[in-house]
């Protein structure tokens, strides 16, 4: 027995290189496996656990009119309520200089910062803000270089203000301002009194229901909307939030889809591996395997003998995957927690992470290598002796005399070499391609994800055909403002429109009756300057009188077909029927809302009004620096007029949000194809390294009769790259076909809509070139070993 364990320690030792190659070929697929599950384990609870911190309020309601306490003490009496925190938001502008341009922000006030209900607010630094004083998003003060006692200049009537930071604050429903989010500032009454807000009166509701279901949220939102519209109060906007689950769950669901993807991957391709280098193993010492039997091992010993080389392996692997795979999932938990606005104190290990990279390195591999292991140890003593590894040879199938035949007629000897000792062994053949062929499917998967999102991207924008847009905080005139602009160089097209919030009532729902808090926008219907994407039906028509197209989301939630008549409650406006003719989609990142888009004819014939409060501004050319001039230019005019402006966004903000969106996950997912390409470079080089081994004497043979070492490492290196040419071969279709499934799939995660699908063709070019390298690096060491290979160590091989 201590001989056989001798020869165990012996064989570790004596072949390190293929010691390395299994310890590395199992730790690959511990390590992705490890750090896909522990990221998801670190983040989930982490940022779950944060939002239910600042208690989340269940529904938000943004109001088409402030209202007061004797309001909220009504609606706090509804059953199912079990409280309502107001508070108020109103979009502002603000620079930190005289010189420099106006910036969109946000400006939050609660009633009071000592007593937060719901959706609570976090002092990180100076004071809570008073009277003159603001507070900042504690991110936004760090990107805008913002300390406590600077001043910030706020766009008041007639006026600007400076007014000092006195602390800073962390609101958990944003993300990192890199995003591309508005800077949020704080304020309390008597402060947001200065932007035309009355003290004691409210726009905003955060309101909790008991018990918490999304179903009875819903049903209690419905009956305060019925309350406010008995008062002649429309809600504009409604926000549902899930308590026990972070915001941000959404964005990340898409990423998260993707990497259990890579995962599962991971473990086949640790698995292929496992069973390919046990396999080679086994094949390699049959005649050794002989020679134990001969001297009375019996099949259970050398099964354990086996077996026990198998689980050094594997604790090998674990001792390699187990640091990095903690490593990098703080790494990357820090940083995505970081994004999304949660606090990362320390970081916690994962117990399910550490049980399956355990699972993954020690009992996987054993129940992988029990076949190979249980066919090699019953071998009979004969059959051990007379096997020299060399394979069956070329010719057995017809596939194989069809490869052989062509390769005589079109290919030069070494490429026919390199085939025939390619097919030897075709078991080990086909689970190296299976190797490749993944690695290089994930690839090409991931780069045709982000190039399918550029085009979506692109898509979206190229839809908004204007360069400017512009929100009034008041009702103008119409003839006032085209008056206006048409005197302005520059300009090509404008287009304003009629928004107003408005209560969306399906068939069968008195005016009184609660319904979905939308905006309706009075269009124009033949412009070409923006149509969003059409997925039901039609957009509207310039014949068009009471037509209405809507989100499809909202149309879905509360039962609207095509076809259907809806009531447009707009308060003071008064409410009307119209005929829903078409659904609509949007590309967004973040909430936003529910337009139901009319012909602006059609409602100012409803209304009898007719001003607009939105503008959209095409110029004659797109350069950043005109685009930039001219928004400035005119927010100058309408300044002059006292026309206030709520906000104003370019077309080319919208592409860098999408941008500074998308930069947190391709770089991840790339991250991990070049790890499952890594893969397959050492399954490429573990096949070759056991290809070498079983080839001593045959490499012996060939020295023999005057090979020389660059005709022996050319002939590894060629069948390295052969390998690679046809897993690329495969890899190229499959990731066409599959690649269009899982874009889609990442759109209705990310974005409720298919992702307008486009095949990355440079990454195929690219892929070519990586294989071709990968299976060069992948043969140089298998191929050097060859080439060391003598006459005299090729006979005394057994």
């Amino acid at each position: 027995m201590g001989v056989i364990w001798d020869k165990l320690w012996f064989e570790l030792w004596h072949h390190k290189v293929r010691t390395a190659l299994a310890a590395l070929s199992i730790s690959i697929g511990v390590l992705s496996l490890g750090f896909i599950v522990g990221l998801m384990d670190q983040l989930t609870p982490t940022w779950n656990q944060a939002h239910r911190a600042v208690v989340p309020a269940h529904v938000y309601m943004r109001l088409s009119q402030p209202v007061a306490e004797d309001t909220l003490h009504a609606l706090r009496r509804i059953d199912g309520v079990a409280g309502i925190e107001p508070l108020n938001e109103v979009a502002i502008r603000y620079r930190l200089t005289p010189d420099e341009p106006w910036q969109n922000g946000v400006l939050m006030m609660r009633e009071d910062y000592a007593e937060q209900q719901y959706s609570m607010l976090q002092r990180k630094s100076g004071a809570w803000p008073h009277r003159d004083a603001v507070g900042i998003d504690y991110r936004t003060a760090d990107l805008l270089g913002l300390q406590v006692g600077d001043r910030v200049l706020f766009e008041l009537d007639g006026t600007d203000r400076a007014l000092p930071v006195n602390g800073t604050i962390r609101y958990h429903f944003i993300a990192s301002p890199e995003f591309g989010f508005d800077a949020h500032f704080f304020v309390d009454a008597q402060g947001m009194e200065r932007f035309g807000v009355h003290d004691g009166t409210f726009q905003q509701l955060m309101i909790q229901v008991t018990p918490y279901s999304e179903e009875h949220a819903r049903s209690v939102a419905s009956a305060v909307k019925d309350r406010l519209s008995s008062l002649g109060i429309s809600v504009g906007i409604t926000h549902y939030n899930d308590p026990d689950e972070h915001w941000a769950q959404e964005f990340f669901d898409g990423l998260a889809l993707v990497m259990h993807i890579l995962a599962v991957a991971a473990l086949l391709l640790s698995v292929v591996l496992i069973y390919n280098t046990l396999t080679a193993l086994i094949t390699q010492e049959t005649n050794q395997i002989g020679i134990l039997k001969a001297i009375g091992a019996r099949l259970g010993m050398i099964m354990r003998l086996y077996l026990a080389g198998v689980l050094i392996y594997g604790v090998l692997a674990l001792l390699i995957a187990l640091p990095l795979s903690t490593f990098l999932t703080c790494v990357m938990a820090g940083y995505f927690l970081d994004i999304f606005n949660v606090t990362y104190a320390t970081c916690q290990g994962s117990p399910r992470a550490l049980v399956v990279q355990i699972v993954a390195a020690l009992v996987v591999p054993l129940l992988v290598a029990l076949w190979p292991v249980l066919n090699g140890a019953r071998i009979t003593v004969r059959q051990a002796i007379a096997s020299y590894g060399l394979g069956d040879g070329m010719g057995g199938i017809w596939f194989e005399r069809t490869i052989d035949r062509l390769g005589g007629h079109w290919l030069p000897a070494p490429m026919q070499m390199a085939i025939s000792t390619m097919m030897r062994r075709k078991s080990r053949l086909v689970l190296t391609q299976i190797v490749l062929v993944t690695a290089g499917t994930l690839y090409l998967i991931v780069m045709t994800l982000s190039s399918s999102i550029d085009l979506s991207v692109e898509t979206e924008l190229a839809r908004r055909d204007y360069h400017v847009q512009v929100a009034f905080a008041d009702d103008q005139r119409i003839d006032q403002l085209e008056t206006l602009l048409a005197t302005q160089p520059h300009i090509r097209q404008t287009e304003a429109w009629f928004s107003h919030p408005a209560t969306l009532l399906r068939a069968g729902q008195a005016t009184k009756e609660a319904g979905a808090g939308t905006i309706l926008m009075g269009v124009i219907p033949d412009s070409d300057l923006y149509r969003p994407r059409i997925v039901a039906g039609r957009w509207l028509l310039p014949e068009d009188d009471r037509a209405v197209v809507l989100n499809e989301a909202t149309a879905e939630e509360n039962g609207i077909h095509l076809g259907d008549m809806v009531t447009l409650d707009l308060g003071d406006l008064g409410d009307e029927r119209w005929q829903v003719v078409g659904f609509y989609r949007v590309l967004s990142v973040q909430p936003e809302p529910e337009h139901v888009y009319a012909p602006r004819a059609a409602v100012f014939r409803t209304t009898t009004r007719y001003p607009v409060n939105h503008l959209l501004v095409q110029l004659h050319s797109g350069d950043p620096a005109v685009v930039d001039t001219m928004t400035r230019r005119l927010e100058t005019l309408f300044e002059q007029r006292h026309w206030d402006v709520a906000a104003t966004r370019t077309v080319a903000e919208d592409r860098q949000f999408f941008a500074n969106f998308f930069d947190q996950y391709i770089p991840m997912l790339l991250v991990l194809a070049v790890m499952t390409a890594f893969v397959g470079g050492i399954g490429l080089m573990g096949a070759l390294s056991m290809s070498v081994l079983e080839r001593t004497r045959e490499i012996g043979v060939l020295r023999a009769i005057g090979a020389q070492t660059p005709h022996l490492m050319g002939m590894l290196i060629l069948e390295g790259i052969v390998q690679g040419l046809v897993s690329w071969l495969v890899a190229v279709p499959l990731s066409f076909v599959v690649g269009r499934y899982v874009a889609a799939l990442m759109g209705q995660v990310l974005f409720a809509v298919d992702l307008e699908y486009q095949y990355h063709t440079w990454a195929v070019l690219f892929w070519l070139m990586a294989v071709v390298v990968i299976a060069v690096l992948a043969s140089v060491v298998p191929a050097r070993s060859a080439a060391r290979i003598s006459v005299r160590q090729s006979l005394a091989y057994v």
